[in-house]
């Protein structure tokens, strides 16, 4: 699989939406699943999905190159735009690029160790057709974990995960947790309370102008301030955000997981992320 390439199928659905996703030696299983999902909406709608491996080693870069070969041999209304980075650049450089690579307006994130339910895509669309001046959206979330891979569940956890009627038919997990937040949520609501979460960042849609107008995720952060840098200059820009109430996504927790491996770094990253929050706030952009 050469860079930059693109598949795409005859078949033009009235409307379009990029679906953004970075890669970085994910499971292979992982991926599937997360595919999997994306070939599984439910909507009028066509789907380009700009995938970018983050330089991932060699073997997982030709799995990835085989999965995503088969996903859009076997996915209609599909296009594939793919990005190998010679080495690792991390997600927010990634997602940089990938907003650039983007073909159209609305662009849906979503990780590779997640699985989105069946109507997400579909009804952000309308959320965001219907609402023209709001220029991002996220859903809550259902947490989850695989029970035959994981050993550290706790006994009294609610395993009744087929709660939801768009919940995905698949191997049995728990639901561990599910978000909350406000459905929506002003800059002047914000300054008040200074969260670090009132987003979900790999549920966003957002609209490719508003995040170039801000500057796009800066390409100089590291995990895991990209999500709450982006989110908050455009919650100052645009005065609002939106959330769908909604659990339209489910959020693997796993031991390999990021934003688990950096809770060992908590206390630092809180004194981190209140000293971004702050410049943000206090800057004249």
């Amino acid at each position: 699989m050469e860079h930059d390439i693109l598949f795409y199928e005859n078949k033009i659905p009235t409307q379009w939406v990029s679906v953004l996703i970075a890669c970085y030696n994910t499971e292979p299983k992982y991926i599937i699943e997360c595919l999997d999902s994306i070939k599984n909406q439910k909507g009028t709608f066509g789907v380009e999905v700009v995938w970018i491996n983050d330089g991932s080693e060699i073997e997982h870069s030709k799995i990835q190159e085989h999965i995503l070969n088969i996903f859009i041999s076997e996915t209609k209304n599909t296009k594939l735009k793919y990005k190998n980075m010679e080495t690792n650049m991390g997600l927010s450089h990634c997602l940089h690029e990938g907003v650039l690579m983007c073909s159209y307006d609305l662009i849906i994130r979503m990780d590779t160790d997640d699985i989105m339910i069946e109507s997400r895509i579909q009804r952000q669309l309308n959320f965001m057709n219907e609402n023209t001046s709001c220029v991002l959206c996220g859903t809550n979330i259902y947490c989850f974990k695989d029970i035959d891979e994981n050993t550290d569940i706790d006994e009294n956890t609610d395993k009744d995960e087929n709660t939801d009627k768009d919940e995905p038919k698949r191997r049995k997990i728990a639901i561990v947790d599910t978000s909350n937040h406000a459905e929506i949520l002003t800059w002047d609501e914000y300054i008040k309370e200074k969260s670090h979460w009132f987003l979900n960042h790999p549920t966003l849609c957002f609209r490719k102008y508003a995040v170039i107008s801000v500057g796009n995720y800066n390409k100089k952060l590291r995990l895991p301030f990209e999500d709450l840098d982006l989110e908050l200059r455009i919650l100052k820009k645009y005065n609002f955000v939106c959330n769908l109430p909604e659990n339209l996504l489910l959020y693997r927790i796993h031991k390999d997981q990021t934003t688990l491996k950096n809770k060992q770094h908590s206390e630092l990253n809180f004194k981190i992320k209140n000293k971004l929050i702050d410049n943000i706030i206090n800057s004249n952009n």
